[in-house]
This record gives structure tokens, sequence and C-alpha cells, in this order.
């Protein structure tokens, strides 16, 4: 069985402040994980840095729990950062292509970084084909942290964190 932890009460570091573009953001420290939202018309754009060179996930669920969270999955290898779109359907995922869903997920750039991986995208406030996730400036939102030793998709997470927060 993997190391998987759900957080019912937040016990991560957020703070709020002003990227350089003085956009307000959303930061979290947990673990070794750094997590940084912002806001620039109708789109949510996130940055995460965790402490492998595996994959690492990012996702969003208006309810506590992981089936149906939206997510994006990304690692870096062959000299190039791959990205897709899921949804989790426990105890599997798939990609929202493969469900019949549009992707939503851009500007997606992603590098190796000392110890680390580092992914940046974005996602819009609201997806047309569901109500969930909503991601809207000032709205509660279940935030999915994950990452995995491995490179490969299937591969289940080494590390998991589940938090609400406030975009």
């Amino acid at each position: 069985m993997n190391r998987r932890y759900f957080v019912g009460a937040l016990s991560a570091a957020f703070t709020v402040g002003q990227n350089a573009a003085a956009h307000p953001f959303t930061s979290l420290q947990i673990d070794g994980t750094t997590f940084r939202a912002w806001h620039r018309k109708d789109r949510m754009f996130a940055e995460f840095i965790a402490p492998t060179q595996g994959w690492i996930a990012v996702g969003f669920n208006n309810e506590d729990r992981l089936q149906g969270t939206r997510f994006v999955i990304g690692a870096w290898g062959n000299g190039v950062f791959r990205a897709e779109e899921h949804i989790a359907l426990v105890p599997h995922h798939s990609r929202v292509q493969d469900l019949g869903l549009a992707s939503a997920v851009k500007d997606v750039v992603g590098s190796e970084v000392q110890n680390g991986t580092k992914m940046k995208f974005s996602l819009p406030h609201h997806f047309g084909d569901s109500e969930n996730p909503r991601l809207a400036p000032d709205t509660d939102t279940n935030l999915m942290l994950a990452w995995s030793q491995q490179k490969d998709f299937d591969h289940h997470s080494f590390w998991r964190r589940h938090l609400t927060i406030r975009l």
C-alpha cells in the first residue's frame, strides 16, 4: 500500500501576496513541496514544485474526495516535459479526452529543478463540460497535490495530500 494521507484540517502554511505582475496569489508549503495559484482574466494559473524526478500532479474538486478530482499530471523525461489532464475515477484515472471531454489545460511549462520537478499551467475558472471544479477567485476548493518517484503516469503516488484552500 502506498503512503497516502487525507488531511481533513489544514496543516500547511498559507500566505497571500502579490506575484511579479501584481496579481494576488495563494501560496502553500508542505512536506518540501510548494504550491502557488493566481488569476488572470478567466483563468487560474498554478505552479507546483515537488522533491522528485518522477511525475507530479495538482488537482481540484468541489467535494472533499478523490473521486472526480480533475488534475494535471506531468513529468520530465528524454529532454521534454509531458503533461496531461486527467479525472480520478478511483482506483484509476483517465485522460479527459478518453472520457469524451475536451482538455482545458493550457500554458503548461515544466522542468527539472535542483532535486525536484516544477510544473506551471492554467485552467479555466469554469469548465464548459462540468461545474466541477470551480476555480474562480475567492472560491473554496479541495486541492490535491501528489508526486511519484516514477515517471510513468500509471504508477501510484508516493506522496499525496488533500487540502481545502481558498483561491
